[in-house]
């Protein structure tokens, strides 16, 4: 890390911009996951 000021603001936004990417792509997964499961559960479904 930086250690004069400029320096660690400037990873600190860096940071931030990367945990912003992060969420975003978690939320992307976790709503992917979500899909597959439901699809898998509606096939091991029994047919009525």
């Amino acid at each position: 890390m930086a250690t004069d000021h400029q320096g660690f603001l400037t990873q600190l936004t860096a940071l931030q911009e990367t945990l912003v990417k992060a969420e975003a792509a978690i939320k992307v997964a976790m709503s992917n996951y979500r899909h597959v499961d439901e699809d898998t559960a509606r096939q091991l479904a029994p047919e009525e």
